[in-house]
């Protein structure tokens, strides 16, 4: 793992808050790729994430995502995006959450993410954290969405395109549940 992204879940961790990288960067990590950015996900609320960030003397950003609850925090020039633990549910618009609401585990965020290689976690000390099976499908080589495909393509049309591109780049094979979606 990149070593300022192990300083910023670290600070998270020693302000009593659960951090971890999630995401491309854990299934680019497992795959000994290097990872082109870290997403962080934790259990502080944006205006812990900033207090933390604060104390280390790192710069945040504001963007538009704060009312999704994440911060952009900047760490010798290196951006990491920290989101709160959240939830969506979806309504009209496939892209875009009517609903967004802060989660109380890391299990409830990652389960609302698209395919199970990109629902994995990491810890500061390394330690991967699965719910859904995306280490199984790594070694199989295998693109699965995290529950119903269908429901997941309905939430969020662009999953659609997310899924060629993945099979694509990481020469991955679909899922035969995820091709009948």
């Amino acid at each position: 793992m990149e070593e300022r992204a192990r300083q910023l879940l670290t600070a998270l961790e020693d302000a009593g808050f659960e951090a971890y990288v999630v995401g491309g960067a854990v299934r680019d990590l497992l795959m000994g790729k290097e990872p082109h950015d870290y997403d962080i996900a934790t259990s502080a609320r944006p205006d812990d994430i900033r207090a933390v960030a604060a104390k280390e003397d790192w710069h945040t950003v504001e963007i538009h995502g704060e009312a999704f609850g994440i911060v952009v925090v900047v760490i010798a020039g290196q951006t990491f995006e920290v989101a709160t633990f959240r939830g969506e549910a979806y309504g009209e618009d496939s892209h875009r959450p009517d609903t967004v609401w802060y989660a109380d585990t890391l299990r409830e965020d990652v389960l609302r993410r698209d395919f199970t290689v990109n629902a994995m976690a990491m810890d500061c000390r390394g330690d991967i954290y699965d719910y859904v099976g995306g280490q199984k499908d790594l070694r199989k080589k295998r693109l699965a969405t995290v529950g119903n495909p269908v429901r997941r393509f309905q939430e969020d049309a662009l999953r659609l395109f997310r899924a060629c591109r993945f099979a694509g780049q990481l020469d991955f094979m679909a899922s035969k549940d995820l091709v009948k979606a």
